[in-house]
């Protein structure tokens, strides 16, 4: 919001998959300042209309033109090297079996030098969220035969212990990068006792625009799986996954004659914006082309909860 003494100006952020400023609009309506960067967070555009100059930029961090820093709260960051430009204090705390992760043992490095996936905010590492990588990294290293199917039972549980109820998790040739989704695929599988069969993870941005994805697609932040269960019906997933309260998303995608709709299937995600939705993937012809819309849709299988 911009006041010169006689009028008030308020400013949009329409922000990336990772909370960065990409366009900034004014409530003329008008684009008034273009942002883009690369992986690391080296500015590659910042086209303005005017004088008006956002400051809040890559990743949703405050960025000082004078130094060509972002503030990160703990520590500043250099886009341009693609580092931090001091050690993370909560490095010398870190248990040592966190330390069999390449990753971690480079105390300047930003979101495990991910950034495509990843986003380091407050800029010091978050020990929970760290176990659960390594969790991961060191069932992959000692058990490559079972990487891509997992049935640990406990969130925190280390995936080399295979010892869970009957439902599994089949990641096939696709990769989900969030250690909590794929907990919570892990619980939604053996409180069903179903075989769950991943039919889509991690996308890259060229990825999720070829095959018509949403620009803000969760598949791109690594939190996000497309489903499927052997003689269940997409919507009867849906349902169930939505009842599991597992999942911040869930939404079910529906057979349709329309061209290039997205194909069916169901969708589950831990988006922190929704709190245990359930949608219906609606298109619509406009002007000769696909739009791809989403509605409510009620759950019968919680009918009778109070």
């Amino acid at each position: 919001m911009d006041y010169n003494g006689t009028t008030t100006t308020v400013y949009h952020d329409h922000t990336d998959h990772l909370t960065g400023t990409g366009t900034i609009t004014s409530s003329t309506p008008a684009e008034i300042q273009t942002l883009d960067y690369f992986a690391f967070g080296e500015q590659r555009i910042n086209d303005k209309a005017g004088t008006f100059d956002e400051q809040i930029e890559y990743a949703g961090s405050e960025y000082d033109g004078n130094t060509s820093l972002n503030y990160m709260n703990a520590r500043y960051y250099n886009g341009n090297q693609g580092r931090f430009i001091s050690e993370d204090a909560m490095f010398w705390a870190l248990p040592m079996e966190l330390l069999v992760d390449p990753q971690q043992q480079n105390s300047y490095s930003y979101a495990r030098n991910n950034p495509i996936v990843n986003r380091d905010p407050t800029g010091n590492l978050n020990i929970s969220e760290a176990k659960n990588v390594i969790n991961s990294f060191l069932s992959r290293l000692f058990n490559p035969q079972k990487s891509n199917t997992s049935t640990s039972t406990q969130p925190t549980q280390n995936n080399n212990n295979q010892n869970t109820k009957n439902g599994s998790v089949d990641y096939g040739q696709y990769n989900v990068t969030s250690p909590e989704l794929r907990n919570r695929l892990d619980r939604f599988a053996n409180d069903t006792n179903q075989n769950i069969i991943v039919t889509s993870g991690d996308r890259s941005i060229e990825g999720n625009k070829s095959i018509g994805g949403a620009t803000a697609s969760r598949h791109i932040s690594g939190d996000a799986a497309d489903i499927k269960v052997k003689g269940v019906s997409n919507e009867q997933l849906s349902y169930m996954a939505n009842k599991s309260e597992l999942f911040n998303t869930t939404i079910y995608y529906p057979a349709t004659n329309l061209p290039k709709a997205l194909a069916p299937h169901a969708h589950v995600d831990i988006n922190p914006s929704n709190n245990n939705i359930l949608r219906i993937y609606s298109p619509y012809m406009k002007d000769g082309l696909i739009v791809n819309s989403y509605k409510p849709l009620a759950n019968p299988l919680l009918k009778n909860k109070q």
